[in-house]
Parts: C-alpha cells; structure tokens; sequence
C-alpha cells in the first residue's frame, strides 16, 4: 500500500491540476536596461548602448524556474528518521511514523488551490541590431517548456489524511493541466517616434513539440461513512500530443501505458526540426516618458495560439454519480488513490477520439514606471497580470537599479503576488570588452537547512518556495550614449 501511494501521489499531482498555469518569467530583468533580452518583456526596449548584439548559440538565455504558491522547501522534501533516507513528504506518514505527512502537518501552509511549476528556456539563436537612430531589429529562436502540476486543498485532504474521512463533499472543481513543451521562431522592431515616445511589436512563428491538456470542469469525491463508499462526479476532458509516439487506449478508454509505442530511431535532431503543430503569437509594447527622468511603459505578450494534429489522443469521461464501493482490507473509508482509479478505469469507460485542437498561450499585461533619482540610480514598480482561462493572476515588483561604475549595472527587487507569496531578486550585468554577460533571479533563499547531512553535506534552501535563475551571454558592439549613465562611458 505504501508504494501505491508513493507512485500515486505524485500520478495524482500531476493529473488533477486547477487551470491556473503560470509561464514564468523573471521580472527583475524589466528594468534591467543593458540586458538586451529584456527585449522579451516588452518589444518596445531598444537596450542602452548596444548598436548591435549577438547572443552567443544557447549560451545567450539559459532560465529555469520551478517552485510552488504554498509550500516551503521543508515541507517537500525531507529525511526519514528511521532510514535517513531522503525523499518525498507528500504522503501518508508510515506507520512507524518516520516518514511522510500528516494532512495536519501541511494544512495551514495550504490555500484552497496550489500551484507547482517548472518553466526552462533555452535561445539557441538570437541578435538585434540598430537602424539609424530610432529603429531597433531582434530576432531570436528559443526552446521553451512549461510544465505545471496543482492541486486543490481537499485532494491533500484525501491523500493524507490516514485517519477516517469525514462525511463530506471532497470538491476539486476548477482543475485544468497544461504541459507544453515548443519552439519560437521572432521577428521584432522598435521604433522611436519622437523624443518621448517610443513602441514596438513582434510578431512570434511557434511549432509545439509536445502538449498534454487537462480540463476539468467537475470533479467531487463524497465520502460517504455510512455505506462505506465514494460517491464521484466527473466531468474530464484530456488532450494530448506527442511526438513520435502512437498512443494505445484500453478497451474502456484509457490510455495504455503497457501499448503506447516510442519510435526508438528519433533523434534529437529529430525532435530540433520537427516543425508540425504549427502557431502564432504577437506582442507589443510601448515607452513614454512625460519627463526627462520618468519612463512609463505597458506591454501585452504572448497573445497567441498553437494547433495540435499531430500523434493526437482525446480523451473524455463525463459521468455522474458514479459508486465506488470501499477498498477491501483498508479501514474505512480511507481514501486509496489506487483502489478508486482502478475502479473507475474498470467500471466506467471513457470516450476517446484522436482529433486535432488548440491551446492558448498565456496572455500576459506588463505596465511599469521607472524614475531616476540621479544619474546613476533609478527606482521601477512593475504590475505583471497572466490571464489564462479566465483568470487573472498578478504580481508586483519594486526595483533599485543601480550603475556603480562604467559598464556594471545591478539591480534589487521585491515582488509581491496574488497567492501571498513575497520574495527578495537581484541581477548584475558586465560588459567586459564586447561581451555583455548577466545574471538575474527573482528568489533568493536566505534560509538554510543542514538537516539533509551527511548525505547532503552543503546546506540546502529551507523556507524558499521557488528557484529561479536567468543567465546569458552576448556579443555587443557599440555605445550610444542614450543615457548619461556609468555604464555607457
């Protein structure tokens, strides 16, 4: 039983996610002027004394973001006290109690809908270049996949808690997943108008490498003391595509893991130039500045589209009140994941079809005010809203951006979001010589724990939620002085 659940919970995690999917992006880069891939954030910023940039191949972005919107680190991972193994928390605690959690243990950290996520992105292309004085080309081709696992509190509650369950309704209403994984080719141009006012679009060509979709518009378990038996309203829809691999269903409707074939003989070359499941997507982006020292800016980015024909598979299971009788041998009426999925893949089929659809991108708004206090040192505030499937998600960011001295800039920040999370960024920029190197985050842990040793022996993040990091390299040419500023003397 301990193993269903460890391989479950997780199974669990990953399918029954609420539709809120965040594309993170570092928001400390917004302000960061010298780093011409703030480009990203809004197509209106010609980046300050570069004439012309080329990023070195993949080395010009490397960013990973992963993390969570309502457990720290500690609650996650830890150590089993009786094995001094490391592992998993989000299970039920063993019965010697040396490992696992208690739905106690991580409730009061827990809001009604929770949020995992990973974002990676690599440019394996990118340059820009100036025209004049007031026209600024980019272009990039990045790799980008993001992956997104939530869950509503009652399903911690069902997986956890061991003791009995009381009588209610479990609700995980609202759940979605959306996992893809794509290529971007763009093509951008800035143009300043005049002295104060400058705007600019990009126009982006996507190819999707590989997508699952989840929505759910109904999902409830009601436990139910007096018969011993689950009582669950569905309402499913899955869509998948995945390259080079043809996806097998069971004779009720599911997908066959034991079936699904993978072409052995694809390389990665081959997934590099897989251009099917083509999109589009557009941005713009603009910056006026009413005052010599003060700059307004807005952005709306990622308004687009990918459509997926390719190695398709759709899947629905829409039921109501469907009786999921008691595990035998278990105290009643424990929740066992295993028991009641099994049940349901056996009991109730699930239709299925392989049609072509679509998936939206997450639209995000950018509206930010930067202000210089001298010549060497602005102050930012940053709104970013993600809309997606209706919802909007915000956050807020002030920054210090500082140019110590010719070609070195760093910046601090503070970001506030919806979900209650707060946290402490930084990035610094060089230009030494031609090369334009930086480094940026958003999370900067300042709590460590040294529980994980000797297996672990260097201290490792505790109270930190998310993990971000942004690095690249570019070749630069080039130095208008746009600004009086250390960093362009």
């Amino acid at each position: 039983m301990k193993l269903k659940y460890q391989k479950l919970s997780t199974l669990l995690l990953a399918f029954f996610v609420f539709s809120a999917v965040y594309s993170q992006q570092i928001n400390t880069m917004y302000f960061m002027e010298p780093v011409p891939q703030r480009n990203e954030l809004n197509p209106a910023f010609q980046p300050s004394c570069i004439d012309l940039y080329v990023g070195v191949p993949v080395l010009s972005t490397i960013q990973v973001y992963a993390g969570n919107t309502s457990l720290p680190v500690f609650k996650i991972i830890g150590k089993n006290s009786n094995t001094n193994q490391i592992g998993n928390l989000l299970q039920p605690k063993d019965s010697s109690g040396g490992f696992g959690s208690n739905y106690g243990d991580v409730s009061s950290y827990l809001k009604q809908q929770n949020l995992f996520f990973t974002n990676v992105q690599i440019n394996l292309l990118s340059f820009g270049y100036r025209e004049d004085k007031d026209l600024f080309f980019t272009f990039s081709l990045a790799s980008k996949v993001n992956a997104n696992i939530g869950v509503n509190k009652d399903l911690f509650g069902l997986i956890l808690n061991t003791d009995t369950i009381p009588f209610r309704s479990y609700n995980l209403w609202g759940s979605g997943v959306e996992l893809t994984a794509y290529k971007e080719l763009s093509f951008g141009i800035s143009k300043k108008v005049s002295d104060n006012f400058t705007h600019g679009g990009r126009i982006k060509i996507l190819f999707g490498d590989a997508n699952l979709s989840l929505r759910v518009s109904k999902c409830s378990f009601t436990a139910d003391t007096m018969s011993g038996a689950y009582v669950a309203n569905t309402n499913i829809k899955l869509n998948g595509s995945i390259p080079f691999t043809n996806v097998f269903f069971t004779p009720m409707g599911f997908v066959n893991t034991n079936t699904t074939q993978f072409d052995s003989a694809t390389t990665l070359l081959n997934y590099i130039l897989n251009l099917k499941n083509p999109g589009l997507a557009i941005d713009y982006g603009f910056v006026y500045k009413p005052i010599e020292d003060l700059s307004l800016s807005g952005s709306v980015i990622d308004l687009g589209f990918i459509h997926w024909g390719t190695n398709v598979f759709n899947e629905t299971l829409n039921k109501i009140q469907m009786k999921i009788p008691q595990n035998q041998g278990s105290a009643a009426p424990n929740f066992d994941p295993s028991h009641v999925y099994n049940y349901i893949a056996a009991n109730y089929p699930a239709d299925t079809s392989r049609n072509s659809y679509f998936s939206w991108l997450s639209a995000k708004i950018y509206l930010g005010a930067s202000y210089y206090i001298r010549r060497d040192l602005s102050l930012g505030l940053l709104s970013r809203t993600e809309i997606f499937r209706s919802h909007f998600y915000e956050q807020m960011v002030v920054s210090a951006n500082y140019y110590p001295i010719k070609n070195v800039a760093g910046t601090l920040s503070y970001s506030f979001v919806n979900n209650g999370m707060t946290s402490i960024g930084a990035g610094v920029n060089f230009r030494l010589g031609a090369f334009n190197l930086y480094l940026i985050t958003d999370n900067i842990p300042f709590y460590y724990t040294k529980q994980f040793e000797p297996e672990i022996s260097k201290p490792m993040p505790d109270m930190v939620k998310a993990l971000d990091i942004r690095i690249g390299i570019n070749v630069a040419l080039g130095c208008k002085k746009i600004r009086d500023i250390p960093s362009c003397e």
